[in-house]
């Protein structure tokens, strides 16, 4: 696999990953918790068209209970399929529908560190990321404490967070996983009032920029880890929808000109490419959702992946 990266004022750079087999493409989500209700248009969410990634890694260590139990990786090192959480470990979810689409999901996580950076390495107890589950399927992975899922159709549907280790074996306290669970509800279209995304752009502060890279995952085989260096600009996920802050806000992925989704941090779990070339483009928006602008030109950057 070969990888392009494309910035503003930085040159193209080259690499080659290895690909073990071709990525299934991504899956649509969207959904709404509880009785409140957010305008969906035939299962889908009016506004943005953002979807997540749908993941199914085979070598993943997914439901295992018995802590010490072995499995092999697909990096050719072998992991514990669980693994005992340090004391004090646990997860908080909060789920709450986004005013544009879908739901914004929080995940507190005592006695634990989301390391994305490490994430197909040794393990280090307390570090490690989180898989995110929608009716007992997996979706994508988690690498912080924030997320935008959207695309779930109408019905009620649980949500499930758990804990899993940089060599991804899952975190276990006595026989049970180290996780949370809600029910979201998705109304059928009711015509409810639904706020759209702002149009329009705004100034970035002074020293604003934005460089992407990704990376082939070692593990997953069918995956990129994606990595948002931003000068000058802070995710801020719990003001998304509200007043516009300069240098504050969330990116937008982008894979071949079609959105994937909203960012609320700098790393990103991404699947689903088919052969071939495709473009992914990061660009930086305010709460309020409108791109940052210098003159004119968006604040982004891109990489060229080409998948066998």
């Amino acid at each position: 696999m070969h990888i392009r990266r494309n910035a503003t004022n930085a040159s193209d750079t080259a690499a080659t990953l290895r690909r073990p087999r071709r990525p299934r493409r991504p899956r649509r989500l969207a959904a709404l918790v509880g009785a409140v209700v957010v305008g969906v248009r035939d299962g889908q969410p009016a506004g943005e068209h953002d979807h997540s990634t749908h993941s199914h890694e085979a070598t993943d260590a997914g439901g295992g209970t018995q802590s010490g139990s072995m499995q092999a990786s697909a990096g050719g090192h072998v992991m514990t399929a669980s693994v005992e959480a340090p004391e004090g470990t646990s997860v908080g979810l909060e789920i709450e529908p986004d005013a544009v689409s879908g739901f914004n999901i929080t995940v507190t996580t005592p006695g634990f560190t989301f390391t994305p950076e490490a994430v197909n390495s040794e393990h280090v107890p307390g570090q490690g990321h989180a898989h995110l589950y929608v009716d007992g399927v997996k979706i994508t992975r988690l690498y912080g404490a924030s997320y935008h899922l959207t695309g779930l159709a109408p019905g009620t549907h649980e949500v499930r967070v758990s804990l899993s280790t940089n060599s991804h074996a899952d975190y276990v306290r006595g026989a049970g996983l180290v996780d949370a669970t809600r029910t979201v509800t998705v109304p059928a279209r009711d015509g409810a009032a639904h706020m759209h995304a702002e149009e329009g752009t705004v100034e970035p502060p002074d020293g604003m920029s934005v460089e992407v890279y990704a990376e082939a995952d070692a593990h997953g085989g069918d995956a990129f880890n994606v990595r948002i260096d931003a000068a000058g600009f802070a995710f801020a996920p719990r003001s998304v929808n509200g007043d516009h802050v300069s240098g504050e806000g969330h990116a937008h992925i982008y894979v071949d000109g079609e959105k994937i989704g909203r960012v609320y941090g700098p790393w990103f779990f991404l699947g689903g490419l088919t052969a071939g070339e495709h473009e992914v483009r990061v660009t930086l928006s305010s709460n309020t959702h409108e791109p940052y602008a210098r003159n004119g030109e968006p604040i982004a950057a891109s990489t060229t992946v080409t998948v066998p």
